[in-house]
């Protein structure tokens, strides 16, 4: 059961817990499924012309999470409202899980420090940490989705962890399940989890839980990385304001 905002279809989410075992039990067909968590500044994104065919994409995702109170308040608007569920909620439970069962993934990280910490707590995985790279460099997608998609093809993966952010990481999991005309025989979902890994070593640090509720993290985030955070926090959320005033008042259906 989803709500369809923005024209994708929200998981009207269990808590944690129930929402990993969702992912687990869930049979589904060999091929490749999809997680991604937007927020107010990636649905901006997803609505650029140039990102349309992103956007049309990631509209058939299996799993869309509300990562951000501004998507949660719009929901409540249109009369089915949703659950936040962050990345950095969702992996340390999903992880555990798999970790339990010894189950082998493939993780694409943003720098080796990561994936020797992953490493450490399963050995088994496979590890992607690419060079940086332009998100507009299609040759080097195309380079690094052939190396994770013969990652995937080795160990069999079920799941392929990928923490680049927005729009890279979103990229490179299309281009993976376009690098080969053969799917796997497995079924693969991607999860687009941003700086979920980071937040789960602690590297970053989380706003306070009444600050998460609030709708204050944004605010938490900004201070510790303001010259990074600055843009989305102001530019995007007016442009946001815009695109969520737009779809309250839209017809459903």
């Amino acid at each position: 059961m989803g709500c369809r905002i923005f024209g994708f279809d929200f998981s009207q989410a269990q808590n944690v817990p129930e929402f990993v075992d969702n992912i687990l039990k869930e049979t589904r067909k060999p091929g490749f499924d999809f997680l991604i968590t937007p927020n107010a500044s990636m649905l901006v994104y997803f609505f650029e012309e140039r990102n349309r065919n992103l956007r049309e994409f990631y509209r058939q995702a299996r799993y869309v999470c509300a990562d951000g109170m501004p998507v949660v308040w719009i929901s409540q608007f249109k009369g089915c409202p949703v659950r936040r569920l962050t990345g950095s909620d969702l992996f340390p439970e999903l992880w555990l899980r798999l970790k339990q069962n010894y189950i082998p993934c493939v993780f694409v990280l943003a720098n080796q420090d990561l994936a020797n910490r992953l490493e450490q707590e399963m050995p088994g995985n496979r590890f992607v940490v690419p060079s940086y790279f332009d998100s507009r460099n299609q040759n080097y997608i195309s380079e690094l989705a052939q190396e994770i998609k013969g990652y995937i093809d080795e160990i069999q993966a079920q799941y392929v962890f990928i923490g680049l952010g927005f729009p890279k990481q979103e990229l490179l999991a299309m281009a993976v399940s376009k690098v080969s005309a053969v799917p796997p025989q497995q079924p693969v979902l991607f999860l687009l989890l941003g700086a979920s890994f980071e937040f789960y070593f602690g590297l970053k640090a989380r706003a306070p839980v009444w600050m998460q509720k609030s709708g204050l993290e944004w605010l938490h985030r900004f201070l510790q990385e303001p010259g990074r955070l600055w843009k989305r926090y102001t530019i995007d959320s007016i442009r946001f304001f815009k695109l969520g005033i737009l779809e309250v008042f839209k017809k459903s259906g």
